[in-house]
């Protein structure tokens, strides 16, 4: 979902620069072309060697340099902490760097604004913030400008940060789209509408005219819809210890409405909240589940904690249309074992639709071994009960 790098301009005079993965060497003082300048944020994989880069030459920096700035400190390596611990040392750095996006935001091209975007979106930047309201602001007057990976990488990362609501981009973003046609948008591009579009239908719950034509979003539903699902080792341990505990569930669950594959879900038994009004379980109507261990029901074990567990199950699904544990490794979570912002989005849009949502971090299951496994989960499904309806519980 990255948007791609921007490239230096043809042509520009040379100078021996920095080959990809040669020491990082700190820029010279003095005159450099906006094509060296580049090379060298290319270059440049930590947080205070971009800064570095901008505080030599930030008064040299065109639009490109602006952007490339952005993409680099998006994807520098860097703990929360420590990133956060960086910006407030630099604090005055960053603010002349926000300032200096901010005068240059007309002057980025379509690229340029959606690498941008895509970057302040990772690194976590409040929507109200001004440089994300003025480069939304931007994206909707330039919409026509966009290519199809520019447009929707733009709209995914309003949709991370929570600018979706804004009903002006809204439209922006509709009519582009139409204007592109559903052809020539991509599977990548098709899911990342459909996660814009659950961002607005969830957060925002627009009039029927800010809503995307139908057609149009049954063919981004069915993206996502199709993404294809494996179960990982982490996820099918916790899987095998809920079928000893008795606890009915579904792996990679394809969620009606919403479309995410979910890696468990413990659907509500028949008259409660979540059940169809026939009577039967979503789960009953639609089928065994897709992926390994599909659709389980377990001898059941009539210990204490098994007990207590299936129990916080029928309450805590009399509450919601069900329960989702998302089971994740390393790739979902930062340095510091933050979400990332993308699986963070997921389990709102879930929070809203009406899910419990649970974690089980990587780190916290392969600490645990025999019985302690099956009573952290005793534990974990315990909280599902006390969670708000519309709201996520990080259990990490």
């Amino acid at each position: 979902g990255a948007p791609r790098r921007e490239m230096p301009a043809q042509g520009a005079p040379r100078r021996e620069m920095p080959a990809h993965g040669a020491p990082r060497t700190p820029p010279p003082r003095g005159g450099l072309s906006p094509r060296e300048l580049t090379a060298y944020l290319t270059n440049a994989d930590s947080l205070p060697a971009i800064l570095d880069v901008y505080t030599r030459h930030g008064s040299s920096f065109d639009a490109i340099n602006i952007a490339t700035a952005w993409s680099q400190l998006g994807k520098a390596r860097a703990t929360g902490r420590e990133r956060l611990d960086f910006f407030r040392t630099e604090e005055h750095t960053l603010l002349q760097l926000l300032q200096h996006t901010s005068r240059t935001i007309s002057r980025l091209d379509a690229r340029g604004i959606s690498t941008t975007c895509y970057s302040m979106a990772r690194l976590r930047f409040e929507p109200a913030h001004a440089t994300m309201r003025l480069l939304s602001a931007e994206a909707i007057s330039r919409i026509g400008e966009f290519n199809a990976q520019d447009f929707t990488n733009t709209a995914w990362a309003f949709a991370i940060v929570g600018v979706a609501a804004r009903g002006a981009l809204v439209k922006a973003v509709n009519a582009r789209a139409a204007a592109i046609g559903i052809a020539a948008l991509n599977r990548e591009n098709r899911t990342q509408l459909h996660q814009f579009f659950l961002s607005v239908e969830l957060e925002l719950r627009p009039p029927a005219e800010l809503l995307a034509p139908i057609g149009l979003r049954d063919a981004c539903k069915q993206a996502m819809a199709d993404e294809p699902t494996a179960s990982s080792k982490l996820h099918l341990e916790v899987s095998a210890e809920l079928t000893r505990m008795g606890i009915a569930h579904a792996n990679e669950l394809c969620l009606p409405g919403l479309d995410y594959h979910v890696n468990i879900a413990i659907l509500p038994v028949a008259g409660t909240r979540g059940a169809d009004a026939d009577g039967a379980t979503p789960r009953q109507s639609a089928g065994a589940a897709s992926g390994e261990g599909g659709d389980v029901t377990a001898e059941l074990l009539d210990d204490e904690v098994a007990t207590r567990a299936r129990e916080a199950v029928r309450a805590a699904t009399a509450k919601y249309a069900g329960i989702v544990i998302e089971v994740d490794g390393p790739t979902h979570y930062d340095d510091e074992r933050r979400l990332r912002p993308a699986s963070e989005m997921i389990r709102r849009h879930l929070a809203l639709a009406g899910w419990g949502v649970l974690d089980v971090p990587y780190w916290e299951w392969d600490a645990l071994k025999g019985p302690a496994r099956k009573a952290y989960l005793a534990n974990l499904l315990a909280r599902a009960g006390l969670l708000e309806p519309g709201r996520v519980n990080n259990s990490s």
